[in-house]
């Protein structure tokens, strides 16, 4: 019996070796899709801040700066990026003489076209100064909300630093170094693409690895779980005949034959797994 247990569980080891050669191929892939899903992450961010400040009508460089300034006075990102673009429009539509901007612009006594030809950055910083000349806080909210549209009353917390105020908070965020430069992410712009097809193609590797995984661990476990039951009706046998002696256990033919059986059951096992 000593033999057949020691074939037994050589032929589990190499079952298992056999096992863990597939997984050691699928954690590979795994491992793979964790360092591009990381590199993706990073650039990702990067992306989004070129493709806002394209879309917004700023500078990469600005639209960082003012988001870190926007949030230290409690204003989110999101917040900021939608009140620009707002304020991008309304200042179009205002040069036109359309739109609820012009209204804005003529209590605070600005021009639309000559906030235009300063750029958006700059004209956040003059329209700051003149709605801080306001007399009450509902004229305040009223001409922001005019000019930035439903994220005007938020977009006061930052306005009330003034023009010198916010300059100066974006020098401190620049000297700090949170202003990512403009040529690393237009670059990381162009490795997304990049990652993002192969991220692609380790999915799909992925896939397969696991699809060819499958049947190899639902076998292995079913045979493992099998192995199991028939040595433990073995050893249950032999516990009897240990805790109750030989000479007070009824020995028959059909009783030989059962351990004999269960015994040559646990060492088919070892066909079973390696097949």
């Amino acid at each position: 019996f000593a033999k057949t247990s020691n074939k037994n569980l050589s032929s589990t080891s190499k079952a298992f070796s056999k096992l863990g050669a597939a997984v050691k191929i699928a954690a590979a892939a795994f491992s793979a899709t964790a360092v591009v899903s990381g590199i993706k992450d990073v650039t990702q961010k990067l992306d989004d801040i070129g493709k806002t400040a394209d879309q917004i009508g700023i500078t990469t460089d600005a639209l960082q700066e003012l988001r870190t300034v926007a949030e230290s006075s409690g204003v989110t990102s999101d917040e900021l990026d939608k009140s620009i673009e707002k304020l991008g429009k309304g200042l179009a539509e205002a040069a036109m003489g359309l739109g609820t901007a012009k209204d804005g612009l003529k209590t605070l006594g600005l021009n639309a076209r000559d906030l235009i030809d300063m750029g958006l950055e700059d004209a956040l910083g003059v329209i700051a100064t003149e709605i801080n000349k306001l007399p009450n806080p509902m004229e305040k909210t009223a001409a922001a909300t005019q000019l930035f549209g439903r994220s005007g009353a938020p977009m006061i917390n930052l306005l009330r630093e003034g023009a010198d105020g916010m300059a100066n908070m974006r020098r401190e965020a620049r000297e700090l170094g949170v202003v990512i430069d403009e040529d690393l992410i237009r670059n990381a712009e162009a490795a997304q693409d990049q990652l993002d097809l192969m991220s692609r193609v380790i999915d799909a590797n992925l896939s397969s690895a696991l699809i060819n995984l499958a049947p190899l661990i639902v076998g292995t476990t079913e045979k493992i779980a099998g192995l199991a039951a028939r040595a433990g009706d073995l050893i249950s046998n032999i516990n009897l005949l240990r805790e109750q002696g030989v000479g007070k256990t009824v020995i028959t033919d059909d009783y030989v034959n059962s351990l004999v059986n269960e015994a040559r059951s646990a060492g088919y096992a070892k066909e079973e797994l390696t097949a």
